[in-house]
């Protein structure tokens, strides 16, 4: 959150980056203030029909939508109060479908599905680790945490539905009992560094400069070096393993390449951390 006084200044993306205006809880005003809203497009030289262009559409899109908006202020009408109802809830819907999920994701998403079964496969398995390695790599200027933060979520997500979907008709109980053990174990330490770090420090917020650095203590921290990453890579090859009989090519070459791009930005981050 910003707070803005006097003469502040804040620039951001309109139509990317989740904003909004209201009071500081608590505090009230002694004299009547004004916020000026400058909108204007930024576009690669040379581009002038893409400006003007992105331009229109903003400026067409804005006055419908501030149009729209007025006239729901105090509604009168049946349609009026139809309209000041789909406001809020398109509002509150676009919100919180960016927030956790994201209009470029979707078109991405779509588009690798379109392109067949294998290629959805990999290019929605393993664009995590292209998030973080590229991440860790380039600390400046700062990138957009909270969407780095859930499109590493969401990747992630999809990376392990699709082993799911090609483990989990493998497991024979309680012949597997052991190996499901061990797996477990293997997230289970993982899980427990995020807890201990939390989703921000996780996803470097530290090494980003969103927040200070602080010495974690407790396991398995102290412990296990690179837990994060060695958790995932003892959860991995126990599956190797255990169902090693089992596992046609293509699943034993997607937990591999998974256990080669941890191993890989591990090494990164043993080589490159400010820590």
């Amino acid at each position: 959150d910003q707070t803005l006084g006097m003469y502040d200044c804040l620039g951001f993306d309109y139509n990317r980056e989740l904003h909004w205006i209201s009071h500081v809880p608590g505090v009230q005003n002694e004299e009547r203030r004004s916020v000026i809203k400058l909108h204007y497009v930024v576009y690669p030289k040379g581009w002038h029909w893409y400006g003007n262009l992105v331009a229109t559409l903003n400026q067409n899109y804005n006055t419908w939508a501030r149009g729209n908006f007025l006239r729901t202020l105090n509604p009168a009408g049946i349609y009026e109060h139809g309209m000041a109802w789909w406001i809020w809830f398109t509002t509150w819907f676009n919100a919180v479908f960016v927030e956790f999920f994201g209009w470029d994701n979707l078109i991405y998403i779509g588009v690798c599905y379109a392109l067949g079964p294998l290629p959805f496969l990999i290019l929605t398995s393993f664009r995590h680790y292209a998030v973080y390695m590229a991440t860790f790599a380039f600390r400046s200027p700062p990138v957009a945490h909270g969407y780095l933060m859930r499109d590493a979520k969401l990747y992630k997500t999809i990376a392990l539905s699709h082993l799911g979907r090609r483990l989990l008709p493998l497991v024979v109980l309680p012949r597997d009992l052991p190996g499901l053990c061990l797996a477990v174990t293997g997230f289970s330490i993982t899980m427990l560094a995020t807890a201990r770090l939390g989703f921000v420090r996780t996803y470097f917020g530290s090494e980003l400069g969103f927040v200070k650095p602080k010495w974690i203590e407790g396991f398995p921290y102290g412990y296990i070096p690179h837990p994060m990453i060695v958790g995932q890579l003892l959860a991995y090859s126990s599956i190797l393993w255990w169902w090693n009989a089992d596992l046609n090519f293509e699943t034993t070459a997607l937990i591999g390449t998974h256990m080669t791009l941890y191993t890989i930005h591990m090494v990164q981050e043993m080589l490159t951390s400010s820590y």
